[in-house]
């Protein structure tokens, strides 16, 4: 269950800090990148603490999470591959927050959150 990874959810995507992000499409004809980004990733959980076990947990969040926030936010139809997938968007409500606002919740439940 994710609830059990609220931390490592929270700094799933850190390698992106300082690799970028690049789409899954793309990533797939760069098998480099895929290992740098594997690297990077190996660093983060080293650094932070953070469990290997993971990945599973996340990811399926991190899917209906996207779900949700396309079909909040973006032109109809871009969700429809989550409902194909049988993907539930997540039941969230998407906030529009300042960069400043963001950077500020980010840290207060990082600092909540981390062991």
């Amino acid at each position: 269950m994710v609830k059990d990874y609220a931390y490592e959810a929270l700094l799933h995507d850190a390698a992106e800090a300082f690799i970028g992000d690049v789409t899954r499409p793309l990533k797939q004809l760069m098998p480099e990148f895929k290992r740098i980004e594997a690297d990077v990733e190996d660093a983060v959980i080293d650094r932070f603490k953070m469990r290997r076990d993971y990945r599973k947990a996340v990811k399926k969040a991190d899917l209906s999470v996207l779900a949700a926030e396309q079909l909040q936010i973006m032109a109809p139809g871009c969700a429809d591959w989550a409902l194909e997938a049988g993907i539930e968007p997540a039941p969230i409500k998407v906030r529009h927050l300042t960069p400043s606002e963001a950077k500020h919740e980010f840290l207060v439940r990082f600092e909540r959150l981390r062991p």
